[in-house]
């Protein structure tokens, strides 16, 4: 059968028909696919690009995080849903799926459906196992991981799965236990092929993923007993242990001890699931499809007969309106207003509801936190009974309500409310706990505390004050148990728990279990307590600190930094600016150099605070210690030279008493390279602004919040701190560690999804990017700071990824609201050439380097696209195209910006080898005579003058003074083999060739043709 499918953005979870599309049964479509009709496009106009004698049967369509173009509903074949974890798209697919003809989910999915009326749900497993666990070998290989969960910890969408991680944790005394997050795709296969046991629990009692991935790397899977489908797949006992919450511990230590027995289950569920891959599983859901087919074309002329339905948009209920016009006054900072009205509402939430129907409707939440996880719950836990799921929507908006209160006034009353409308809900209840622990109240707050982790484990907060107090209340024992647990849970799960210094070994036991002896520590652990309860709130609630605009402190600009180990940088950073500022205020985290003895010889308020993986947190208690009326800031890898020391002098000589922030730019060199940076560095020292963000942190949303306006100095820091490589590297490492952290804290923010993206990139694994690049974009909206870059950075990627074609399509996209912008003009450039139109790419690169961009905006860009380095593209345009002055004119313009700049010597080089400019060119290799490609030049110049015994001397030392470098043995080869004279130096040539490159095409294309026709030599 002849198919369509999609919408194809190549995030499916394994649910691509390769073997259909081979085949060419089915067409992709989608902005990725075969097919890229538009979105509002007639089912003709689809039909018309369609190829010739191809039509399909039907549509086989994934909704779930997709947009489905309008022509799909008015398609007069057959559509089949196949929907994705409906459990949290309830609403959504609620109204879509009406339209559809069949519908497929997996079995707890069909069950909810079939009771909402779908009588059209069929089972089907979604999740087939992917390419890469069936054509790799498996070589049983060293099994050093005993238990493995790699997966989302979610806390709003996994709650059963957290407790019974943490139980497994405590195993890593004795086995290697790892727990992990944010690993995907061949390292993940990789990582589960070492593993004896990989622990699996489903979210709804369905078959995931994990239950085939396992049994195909030889590990053997651990399944929650009771889940609804995985016994259609492999055998309980004989290809997989079921567990109860009883016996996992006892099951997972028995089957540690018995490799055999282990390896045995392994090995016969692995024979079983190799078998279900997605094509496999896809082809017999079809068959089942052709068994039901008269059916389903008669759904298909109802629906054909009926105008397109779906239900009418009902206005949002007041009560929804309202409490968005509470939140909305609480971002306005207007504090007394905002109480107000959510304490009439809460008044009114215990009326009678006036509309039931559209309150269950209703869907306002766009993020997947706790309130849309629940608030989705709702409604599939709810079916057929509106007045039941009304009322339980209720006590999420009493919940959500009461929280925000609490935040607003600070009374612990909206804190116990907030609990008893959702009591099972352990965000709340840990801030209560939190709440209490400051107050004093240790005996209430403990049981609260205890709850919310032995709840949620990885609720690194909850997990702080819990162990503060039990200390302030001399429960040594249970601290101490507590102590042990975090360590395994750390040991476990090093890239989601970091081991701290309240439960590291290294920390002196009488520091942490006598209260009398550890007031030292206990200071600095109630700061964090205290600075991190505002983290317990959802999302989507605010943490106001103050209302409206605080009173400003006295005048003067305090300097803020946070710093450890420093002792290398911080002299040379604050000589550069402490006759500048009126005040120093310096917060360490954990210096064991002389880092404070040189900051306190700066005359600098010193401070200390434990690092808590959150550099916001850091940030926002060195604001507490600024008096000055302004801060400014600054890492200790940063400087100022003369010019802009007095611009800076200037500015903060005229501040002015209006809300106003400065943006500045940070020049950021490394290695051969610079990035200019817009930062937010001078703003308002008021309590209302607050930075965010684990790591990359910003303060650019608290001021927006506040109204405050955003102005561009002309002043320029430099950042040092990226020119050592090694350095550079540790930093990445340590930012994809927090990065991961903060994606379990807040999976959808745009902001968080925007770095992960950045960071994937740099390190070179753009496909991983990509996905977290273009969700990042789809959630921002087009006035945040990032989505210029987001633009960028997802053109960038798909170059990487070899589609250059793409690549044009995003920058073009970017260009509609950001025509000038240099980044997107030098992509497409390249990216046009790329696809063979130059005329494009020129003229892109000319509006690049010949224009300019107005107005002032935030940017992350290096300053030479419009200078040196678009010239230079634009260059070798012109010089393949044999457009030779041209292209010489425009690199000496290049030199005489950048007269060192390497590949503008080369193609000189270059265009005087095609132009035979012998003297010219010998004037370019003598000013490349350090480099490489000097002696290079002159070879090739000889070769192309047929004087090959020159040639060949030449290039014979350039490859002996620079061994590594591959340019000089490949034209050795070319030389030997042009004058045709000595096969047996030509073949060592060329093997020298392969010897540092091993995938030389042409090496390799040259050899094998020189052994055919001379084999004797």
């Amino acid at each position: 059968m002849n198919y369509l499918y999609g919408p194809f953005d190549r995030t499916l979870p394994s649910g691509d028909p390769r073997e259909d599309c081979a085949r060419g049964e089915c067409l992709r479509f989608g902005e990725n696919g075969d097919l890229r009709p538009a979105m509002n496009a007639s089912w003709p106009e689809v039909e018309r690009l369609f190829p010739a004698d191809w039509r399909p049967e039907f549509i086989a369509l994934w909704p779930a995080y997709r947009q489905v173009p309008d022509w799909v509903w008015k398609a007069p074949i057959p559509i089949v849903a196949l929907a994705a974890d409906w459990q949290v798209l309830w609403h959504q697919f609620r109204d879509q799926l009406r339209q559809a003809d069949m519908i497929l989910t997996d079995l707890p999915g069909v069950e909810a459906l079939n009771s909402a009326g779908f009588d059209q749900a069929r089972t089907m497993m979604l999740y087939g196992l992917d390419q890469r666990y069936q054509e790799t070998p498996l070589e049983e290989p060293n099994r050093d991981i005993d238990v493995l969960f790699v997966g989302n910890l979610h806390a709003a969408i996994q709650r059963e799965r957290l407790p019974s991680l943490a139980r497994v944790a405590q195993l890593s005394d004795r086995w290697n236990v790892r727990i992990a997050i944010g690993i995907f795709g061949d390292a993940y296969r990789d990582l589960t092929r070492r593993s004896r046991i990989v622990f699996n629990r489903s979210v709804r009692g369905e078959c995931n993923m994990r239950a085939f991935e396992a049994p195909a790397c030889g590990a053997l899977l651990f399944q929650e007993a009771g889940n609804r489908e995985i016994d259609q797949w492999l055998d309980a006992g004989t290809q997989y242990i079921g567990y109860t919450d009883v016996a996992l511990m006892p099951l997972i230590e028995e089957f540690l001890a018995d490799e055999p027995r282990r390896r045995r289950i392994a090995e016969s569920a692995r024979e079983r699931v190799l078998a279900y891959s997605f094509d496999n599983l896809w082809r017999a859901a079809i068959e089942q499809l052709q068994i039901e087919w008269p059916a389903i074309l008669e759904r298909v002329q109802s629906r054909m007969t009926r105008a397109l339905e779906m239900r009418p948009v009902r206005p949002i209920p007041e009560v929804l309106a309202r409490l968005g016009s509470v939140e909305q006054l609480a971002r306005e900072k207007k504090e007394k207003e905002a109480v107000d009205a959510g304490r009439s509402l809460l008044l009114d939430l215990e009326s009678p509801i006036k509309d039931i129907e559209a309150l269950c409707e209703a869907q306002p939440w766009r993020s997947f936190d706790l309130t849309r996880v629940e608030w989705e719950r709702a409604a599939w836990s709810n079916i057929g009974d509106s007045v039941g799921e009304a009322k339980v929507k209720l006590e999420i908006l009493r919940w959500r309500l009461h929280l925000l209160l609490a935040e607003l006034t600070g009374d612990l009353a909206h804190r116990y409310e907030a609990v008893l409308a959702r009591p099972d809900l352990l965000t709340s209840r840990a801030a209560l706990g939190c709440a209490l622990a400051r107050a004093n109240r240790l005996p209430a707050a403990i049981p609260h505390l205890r709850q919310s982790v032995e709840g949620n484990p990885f609720d690194l907060v909850a997990a702080r004050a819990y162990f503060q107090s039990l200390l302030d209340a001399g429960q040594y024992k249970e601290s101490k148990e507590l102590k042990a647990s975090r360590r395994r849970l750390a040991k476990a799960a090093p890239g989601v728990v970091r081991v701290e210094d309240w439960f590291a070994e290294s920390v002196d036991k009488q520091t942490l279990d006598k209260v009398g002896d550890g007031l030292a520590y206990q200071a600095p652990a109630l700061k964090a307590l205290k600075t991190f309860v505002a983290s317990t709130v959802p999302e989507a609630t605010f943490t106001i600190e103050s209302s409206a605009l605080s009173p400003m402190p006295p005048a003067g600009v305090s300097l803020t930094m946070i710093v450890r180990n420093e002792e290398g940088n911080l002299a040379d950073c604050l000589a550069c600016v402490r006759d500048l500022v009126d005040e120093i205020v310096i917060l360490d985290t954990g210096s064991t150099d002389r880092t404070k003895e040189i900051a306190a010889g700066f005359g600098a308020k010193v401070a200390n605070f434990p690092w808590i993986d959150h550099f916001a947190a850091a940030r926002n208690e060195a604001l507490k210690h600024a008096t000055g009326r302004w801060v400014f800031w600054l890492d200790a890898d940063d400087r100022l030279d003369e010019p802009n020391r007095q611009k800076l002098k200037q500015l903060f000589a005229a501040l002015p008493e209006a809300n106003v922030a400065y943006s500045m730019k940070c020049r950021c060199v490394g290695g051969r390279t610079e990035t200019l940076v817009d930062h937010v560095r001078l703003f308002r020292n008021d309590a209302s602004l607050r930075w965010e963000h684990r790591v990359h942190e910003q303060i650019l949303p608290s001021i927006r919040r506040g109204g405050g306006e955003i102005r561009f100095a002309d002043v320029e820091i430099q950042h040092v701190g990226y020119a050592d490589p090694n350095l550079r590297a540790k930093k990445l490492e340590r930012d994809v560690r927090l990065l991961n952290m903060e994606l379990v804290d807040q999976p959808n923010h745009p902001f968080t999804l925007f770095n992960v993206g950045q960071v994937y990139r740099e390190l070179g694994r753009s496909a991983e990017a990509l996905p977290h690049l273009q969700k990042s974009l789809a959630q921002s909206h087009w006035t945040d700071s990032i989505v210029r870059k987001l633009h960028a950075l997802i053109a960038a990627c798909l170059r990487d990824v070899k589609q250059p074609a793409e690549a044009v399509k995003a920058c073009v996209e970017g260009r509609k609201d950001y025509p000038d912008d240099p980044e997107l003009l030098y992509i497409e450039a390249i990216s046009l050439e790329e696809t063979g139109d130059l005329v494009g790419a020129e003229s892109c690169l000319r509006r690049l380097v010949d224009g300019n961009e107005a107005g002032d905006h935030f940017a992350s860009i290096n300053p030479g696209l419009r200078g040196y380095l678009g010239r230079n593209q634009l260059a070798w345009l012109l010089h393949c195209q044999k457009r030779h002055p041209e292209a010489e004119s425009q690199w000496r313009v290049v030199l005489t910006e950048e007269p060192e700049f390497i590949p503008a010597w080369q193609g000189l080089g270059e265009l005087y080898l095609q132009t035979k400019n012998w003297a010219a060119l010998d004037q370019v290799a003598e000013h490349l005579r350090e480099h490489p490609d000097a002696a290079v030049l002159r070879g090739r110049a000889k070769m192309a003058r047929k004087e090959y015994a020159a040639a060949r001397w030449a290039l014979s030392q350039a490859a002996e003074r620079f061994p590594t470098f591959i340019a000089p043995r490949v034209f050795l080869s070319h030389a030997i083999l042009q004058e045709g004279a000595d096969w047996r130096a030509a073949e060592q040539a060329l093997r020298d060739v392969l010897n540092l490159d091993p995938s030389n095409r042409e090496a390799k294309n040259n050899l094998e043709v020189l052994l055919r026709e001379h084999p004797h030599q």
